[in-house]
């Protein structure tokens, strides 16, 4: 095999054959390599862009390459054959084999055997790494790359008129957070299953944290971090049990991953105040108050808006969204809040015609009153 391409084999009675071969001769970096098969039986591979910086060939973007993308292939044939169904079948200049398209450098992708969804983690270049997940039926979805890097423009002048890019449900910064995401699994064990059930679980080469994600029925994501994992990770799998080990690059271990329950957290209440509004904009204030008896040190209060309202700008707080999905993280300067206290932090938002208030919030998972 050619050590200028990437390569698809099959290895049988001794013999090895190459099944498809993509041509990745100009740069070392930006391989992908991740194969699994899915809940239908086929097998999925994961390609890099081609590598250096910038996708420097728009493969993310094309269609005629398979650079930049993640393929959907039958290996049950000789050789290989497109499932009919595969999104790009029929489309003129297009590859067939592909499924999902727009990724920079996909490490790594899993399957949730619960739904057959498809998570995706992708390193960003420089501002955002990223997590996607995508239905069952999602084929042709385009993540973005390299118009967008996560869910901010990258480059403007690959932003193709009209597309529809699917947005990632986690994203964090490069070089502030960490500086490669490391794609992991959904937990579908029996061991941690009362607490644990549904969570992908994801990290960072650089920073090591245990990012938890859970998809919520509304189509919405909860997201936190909820620990810190072995150093420098490179790849998680799951025993036939469903449990969840972690291997790492130095000093190259295997380790069991496994949860527990923390403290009950603080009681909390939130008055949600509109200010004022304009034409599609608004001003609100959020009261954060602790009613518990203990302190509470760090903070992530999170909410739901319901009439597609975004966040614009905030002060004394990180604010983030995800969809309708809003998390406000405390600032370095209040992240103690003591027994009895509260924080006070406002933001500018947009809105439609509606600007329904939230009436639900959550303080570092807990519901607040």
């Amino acid at each position: 095999m050619s050590d200028n391409a990437v390569t698809l084999a099959r290895h049988k009675g001794g013999t090895l054959t190459e099944l498809l071969t993509q041509e990745h001769a100009t740069h070392a970096n930006h391989n992908g390599g991740q194969i699994a098969f899915g809940g239908d039986g086929h097998l999925y591979w994961g390609i890099g862009d081609g590598g250096s910086a910038g996708d420097p060939f728009n493969a993310g973007q094309r269609l005629d390459t398979l650079l930049g993308k993640i393929l959907r292939l039958d290996v049950s044939c000789a050789r290989y054959c497109v499932p009919a169904d595969n999104p790009f079948v029929g489309v003129t200049g297009a590859r067939p084999e592909i499924w999902a398209t727009g990724l920079r450098n996909p490490w790594r992708f899993s399957f949730d055997p619960a739904d057959g969804s498809l998570w995706i983690a992708d390193v960003g270049q420089g501002s955002l790494e990223e997590v996607d997940h995508l239905r069952a039926d999602q084929g042709g979805a385009d993540l973005g790359w390299s118009c967008r890097e996560g869910t901010e423009v990258f480059d403007a002048t690959r932003c193709r008129t009209g597309a529809s890019y699917v947005d990632p449900v986690f994203t964090y910064r490069t070089s502030v957070e960490g500086c490669a995401v490391i794609g992991g699994v959904v937990y579908r064990g029996s061991r941690f299953a009362d607490i644990a059930s549904g969570v992908y679980l994801a990290s960072d080469y650089c920073t090591n944290p245990a990012f938890a994600i859970r998809a919520n029925p509304d189509g919405t994501h909860t997201s936190a971090r909820i620990g810190e994992l072995p150093i420098q990770p490179t790849s998680f799998g799951t025993d036939a049990d469903g449990e969840i080990y972690l291997v790492n690059d130095l000093p190259g271990q295997l380790h069991k991953v496994s949860f527990r329950s923390t403290a009950p957290r603080a009681s909390c209440t939130v008055t949600y105040r509109l200010l004022s509004q304009w034409g599609n904009g608004f001003h609100a204030e959020v009261v954060l108050a602790n009613t518990g008896t203990s302190p509470v040190t760090g903070w992530s209060l999170a909410w739901t808006f319901a009439d597609g309202q975004r966040v614009t700008n905030g002060w004394n707080a990180a604010i983030t969204q995800q969809g309708a999905a809003v998390t406000a993280a405390n600032a370095s300067w209040n992240a103690a809040i003591a027994p009895g206290a509260t924080v006070t932090f406002g933001f500018l938002g947009s809105k439609t015609a509606t600007n329904t208030a939230p009436t639900a919030f959550t303080l570092n998972g807990g519901a607040c009153r």
